[in-house]
């Protein structure tokens, strides 16, 4: 089964500025279940989320879903 990863602002549809990522969908070789993200589900979900107009508050989103807390100091180990 594949599932393509594309998020879109609802009451602003477009289609991406790129196109999805081509490859095969289950590696022989890998576990029986198997996640590929790729840069195009990352920035379709970052450019919906834009359009959007809306104030994205990461930090909350990340704490609430995840359990995660980020900070500054976890940033920085991230992007020196």
């Amino acid at each position: 089964m594949g599932v393509n990863g594309t998020f879109f602002d609802a009451k602003h549809p477009k289609i991406p500025a790129t196109a999805p990522a081509t490859f095969a969908l289950h590696d022989p070789k890998g576990k029986a279940a198997q996640l590929f993200a790729t840069q195009y589900t990352v920035n379709s979900a970052l450019e919906s989320g834009f359009t959007t107009g809306n104030t994205l508050d990461v930090t909350y989103l990340l704490s609430h879903f995840l359990k995660v807390t980020v900070t500054t100091d976890n940033l920085g180990v991230l992007i020196p």
